[in-house]
């Protein structure tokens, strides 16, 4: 969606997410890719002072693997389900998404996180993604 005199909630669909990696317990790294796209992108707030708009990703899912482990991420309806949010900021100046928080779970677990990751477990993934292209999210009548 572009234009102004948006509602907050559905403001855009995230279409393409890249796998990345991130370090899960004990430092390992491990590729995380997204799956059950588009997620929706929520706004809910703005904050002036840094030109960042805060609300929520939802329909999140996402594939954990590395080093023969493997782990699913998503809300309560299971892996799979696109059931997962996930809070976000996103920074206008540096077209940056910051995420953390959410309702993600971990599902299908195996491999040797010796019992740091379990099925069930309350996930947070917290990382600051790059948004290409720069988008610009504010409410109206906020100069840009």
């Amino acid at each position: 969606m572009t234009g102004s005199g948006l509602p907050g909630a559905g403001i855009a669909d995230i279409t393409v997410v890249s796998s990345f990696t991130c370090s899960g317990p004990l430092g390992i790294k491990m590729t995380a890719t997204a799956g059950h796209l588009p997620w929706g992108v929520n706004a809910s707030g703005y904050d002036a002072a840094t030109d960042a708009t805060t609300g929520t990703l939802t329909g999140v899912s996402l594939h954990w693997s590395g080093l023969g482990n493997t782990d699913d991420f998503d809300g309560p309806g299971g892996a799979g389900s696109g059931t997962g949010t996930i809070d976000a900021a996103y920074v206008n100046g540096t077209h940056q998404l910051r995420l953390s928080g959410g309702n993600l779970r971990t599902y299908n677990t195996a491999g040797t996180f010796l019992g740091l990751i379990n099925d069930g477990d309350a996930w947070n993934f917290t990382t600051t993604l790059n948004v290409t292209p720069a988008q610009t999210i504010r409410p109206d009548g906020v100069p840009g």
